[in-house]
């Protein structure tokens, strides 16, 4: 896991313990692509995005549905 990912799950215990309770795939999923950012801003939205997520125990295909308004 990205450090700065880690670091933003584990200010609240609820966010990091649904990001590990993801299927190790979902895990992945969020942190390639969190990696394949090229630039800073876009990284810090993807963690934003991710750390969201956690917070409403959504699973990638949940997240990336919302983002683009097909919730």
């Amino acid at each position: 896991m990205p450090e700065d990912l880690e670091i933003c799950l584990s200010e609240e215990v609820h966010l990091i313990q649904n990001f590990l309770k993801q299927p190790k795939s979902h895990q992945n999923y969020y942190i390639n692509w969190i990696n394949q950012a090229k630039t800073e801003p876009t990284r810090t939205k993807r963690i934003t995005m991710t750390v969201s997520a956690m917070d409403k125990g959504q699973d990638f295909g949940a997240m990336i549905r919302e983002s683009q308004g097909k919730s």
